[in-house]
C-alpha cells in the first residue's frame, strides 16, 4: 500500500525514486524537491513501501509472504532479514520469535527424553556383589575417602566431584585413576540419574560418546542394598583400624603412602605455577619422576621448600629473559631437581614447610595416614618407609 504522501507518484515512479535513493549519491533533499514530496529527508525512507517476498513464506503462518522494511542509507548495506507481517517471524536461525521459542522448547524437551532413554539403556546393569575378605588396602582407602568426601546422605549416590569443593584426591591426576580404578573394579557406576549435561552423544542421540568423571552422578556400591552398605563400610572401617591386618595390606602400604607423597608435590608444584599463570595441560613422566626420586630422600614439607624456591627463582629468570609462557615451562621441573641436588651437595638445611592455603589435604590422603595408619599429620615431615 502507497502511502499518502506518494499517492500522486504511479508504481513506476516510486520504484523509479526507491532505486535513485538506493543506487545514487543524490541527495535526499533533491529527490524530495525532483518528486514534490512534502517530507523531512530523514522521513522519506519511511514513506517507501515494504518489500513482499512471494517466494518466501512464513513457516509458521500459512501461505503469508514475508515482508522487508526498507533501509535507510546508513544501514543500505546491512543485511535485511525477511520477517512475518503477522507473527514476526523472521527468516534466520537466530530468530527468537515466540513461535521460535516454542518450537525450540519442544525440540529440546524431545532430545531430552531421547537422552534419558539412552543414558538408562546403558547405565543401568546389575554388578556382582564383593566380598570384604577380597578388599585390598587401595579398595579400602578409596572407598571410605569416597564415603567421607562426596557420598550422599542415604548412601545412594557419590555426587559429582566438580560440586564438592574439599578434594578428592591430591590431584586430578590420581582422582582420574582413582575413579576409574573404582568404576573398573565395580565400586561404583554411572548413575542412570546423572545430568544429561554430564554425557556428549552421538549425533543422532543413539548412545553416549563420552562422559565428564566430575559431573556425573555415581551409583556407590551399586550391588548392595542400604543395609549391606552400611555392614560393608563398617566392616572395612573396623578393619582398617585393626592390627591384624592382611598381609596383602602391609604389603601395599609404603607403596600407597609414596602414591600420595608424589601426587602431594605434584599438586603444589602444579599450584605454583598456576598462580603464576603456567598452565600444566599434562603432567609427563620427567616431572613423576622427579619426584618419585625427590620422596625417597626428602619428606614432602622440604620438597615444597625446595619446590617454591625452585619456581620464585626460575620466575624471575623467565621474566628477566622475556620468555614466553609456553616455552618458559619446560625450565621449571629441571630447577626443582637442581635445587634438590644443590641442596644435598651443600648439605643445606632445609626448612619444613607448611601446606598452601590452595592445597589443603585430601580425602583419600585424610583417610589413608589418620584412619588407616594412625600417623596423622607427621607423615607430612617424614621420608617414606623404605620399600620391604
Amino acid at each position: 500500500m502507497t502511502h499518502k504522501k506518494l499517492s500522486h507518484l504511479t508504481i513506476e515512479q516510486v520504484k523509479t525514486l526507491i532505486n535513485r535513493y538506493n543506487n545514487t549519491n543524490e541527495k535526499v533533499a533533491d529527490l524530495l524537491k525532483e518528486y514534490e514530496i512534502e517530507a523531512n529527508p530523514s522521513e522519506l525512507v519511511s514513506l517507501f513501501p515494504q518489500q513482499v517476498h512471494t517466494d518466501l513464506l512464513c513457516t509458521f503462518c500459512d501461505e503469508t509472504s514475508m515482508i522487508s522494511k526498507p533501509e535507510p542509507r546508513s544501514k543500505l548495506y546491512q543485511n535485511r532479514t525477511p520477517y512475518c507481517p503477522k507473527c514476526s517471524h523472521k527468516a534466520c536461525s537466530t530468530c527468537f520469535c515466540e513461535n521460535c521459542r516454542k518450537l525450540n522448547i519442544s525440540i529440546s524437551l524431545k532430545e531430552e527424553k531421547s537422552q534419558k532413554r539412552v543414558i538408562e539403556k546403558e547405565f543401568t546393569y546389575s554388578i556382582a556383589p564383593h566380598s570384604i575378605d577380597q578388599i585390598t588396602l587401595k579398595d579400602a582407602v578409596y572407598l571410605i575417602a569416597l564415603m567421607n568426601h562426596s557420598l550422599t546422605e542415604d548412601l545412594k549416590f557419590v555426587e559429582p566431584f566438580n560440586s564438592n569443593e574439599s578434594k578428592y584426591a591430591p590431584h586430578f591426576q590420581l582422582q582420574d585413576k582413582a575413579t576409574k580404578y573404582l568404576y573398573g573394579r565395580g565400586f561404583i557406576k554411572i548413575s542412570a540419574e546423572s545430568p544429561i549435561d554430564a554425557f556428549l552423544f552421538n549425533e543422532d542421540i543413539t548412545c553416549t560418546v563420552s562422559y565428564s568423571p566430575t559431573e556425573v552422578l555415581w551409583d556407590f556400591l551399586p550391588s548392595l542394598d542400604l543395609r549391606d552398605k552400611k555392614i560393608f563400610l563398617k566392616n572395612i572401617q573396623e578393619k582398617a583400624r585393626n592390627d591384624q591386618w592382611p598381609e596383602s595390606w602391609h604389603a601395599d602400604t609404603d607403596k600407597f603412602w609414596r602414591q600420595i607423597a608424589k601426587y602431594e608435590c605434584i599438586e603444589y608444584y602444579d599450584c605454583l605455577l598456576r598462580e603464576r599463570n603456567y598452565n600444566l595441560t599434562s603432567i609427563g613422566d620427567k616431572t613423576h619422576t622427579t619426584f618419585e626420586t625427590l620422596i625417597e630422600i626428602f619428606p614432602i614439607s622440604k620438597i615444597y621448600n625446595i619446590i617454591w624456591g625452585a619456581i620464585v627463582t626460575t620466575n624471575d629468570f623467565n621474566h628477566t629473559m622475556k620468555m614466553p609462557h609456553h616455552r618458559g615451562k619446560n625450565n621449571f621441573i629441571g630447577a626443582v631437581m637442581k635445587r634438590a641436588e644443590r641442596a644435598l651437595a651443600q648439605e643445606w638445611e632445609l626448612k619444613h614447610y607448611r601446606r598452601g592455603y590452595n592445597c589443603q589435604q585430601s580425602a583419600i590422603s585424610s583417610t589413608f595416614f589418620n584412619l588407616f595408619l594412625g600417623v596423622g599429620d607427621r607423615y607430612f615431615e617424614t621420608i617414606p618407609p623404605k620399600l620391604s
